[in-house]
């Protein structure tokens, strides 16, 4: 298999751009002073049930 150069990825995300649903990404002020970090959490659980893992597959579908 050959390492995809950045242009493939670019190509790769505007085939797929068309079905891709965009998360919110949040921050707790809490945890991150009981940490002593900044924590960010992407909410994936907000994407469509069985969208995990598929922007791979499409991808390769649409070429």
């Amino acid at each position: 298999m050959l390492i995809p150069e950045y242009r493939d990825m670019l190509a790769a995300h505007k085939r797929i751009q068309p079905y891709i649903r965009r998360t919110p990404v949040r921050v707790s002020e809490y945890l991150n002073e009981l940490t002593g970090a900044q924590l960010f959490f992407k909410c994936e659980n907000f994407q469509e049930p069985g969208a995990l893992g598929s922007d791979a597959g499409e991808c390769r579908i649409l070429r």
